[in-house]
């Protein structure tokens, strides 16, 4: 139970509770859930910031050539918010995320590490609690 609440400490408790009782989470909310329980953020920035933190951390890549300048309102999509936190954990991922770094290859390298252990499809959008149980076991697992 300790545990389950670990990575809830690191965020902004008001964000925290708009993220959980969201259906879709928004993509800025995602790149946030991200690059704080990686620890590089401070909890008390925005989503916007933590967006385009990501998107630089993704230099590079086809996807942040395809997202150009996104709305960090549109709902993230499961494989996206598996890039993103990729990204911020620094997880090395196998042969084909090295190869073509992005949301496919993210979403299959999380479910090998069982760290998405609910069935879904890499297209599909996330709600709060799923997305907050994801980074729960990636931050058990240690982020590698």
């Amino acid at each position: 139970m300790t545990l389950a609440g670990l990575p809830l400490s690191a965020f902004a408790p008001e964000r925290v509770d708009a993220i959980l009782g969201s259906t879709e989470v928004a993509r800025g909310d995602a790149a946030y859930l991200s690059v704080v329980s990686a620890g590089l953020m401070d909890p008390g920035r925005s989503p916007e910031e933590a967006l385009r933190l990501v998107l630089d951390l993704a230099d590079g890549t086809r996807f942040q050539q395809r997202t150009g300048d996104p709305d960090h309102n549109e709902p993230v999509t499961l494989g996206e918010f598996s890039f993103m936190l990729m990204l911020a954990h620094d997880i090395p991922g196998g042969v084909w995320y090295r190869l073509f770094p992005g949301p496919r290859y993210s979403f299959r390298e999380l479910r090998a590490r069982r760290i998405i252990l609910e069935p879904g499809l890499q297209n599909q959008a996330v709600d709060g609690d799923r997305s907050f149980r994801i980074v729960t076991r990636l931050v058990a697992q240690g982020g590698d």
